[in-house]
């Protein structure tokens, strides 16, 4: 497991944090992690946050090929 910052994934990749754009980056981190086993945590600022983009981390559903994900665990 491996804590990281929103805010310097955004300014490393020069988009604007809470935006699509960083999402779908976020996404890809994260699936990065999954398919070499481990986790990736952050806080969540608040539950419609949690809800709309950080749930689907622990559900599984961003694991799958819907999402080009292609690895271990995939559901």
């Amino acid at each position: 497991m491996f804590g990281y910052n929103p805010g310097n994934i955004a300014r490393r990749h020069n988009v604007e944090r809470g935006s699509d754009e960083y999402y779908k980056l976020e996404m890809k981190y994260h699936q990065l992690a999954h398919r070499h086993r481990f986790d990736l945590v952050t806080g969540v600022r608040n539950l419609g946050d949690m809800t709309k983009f950080y749930k689907r981390y622990y559900t599984g559903e961003v694991y799958n090929d819907a999402n080009g994900y292609y690895g271990p665990g995939r559901t």
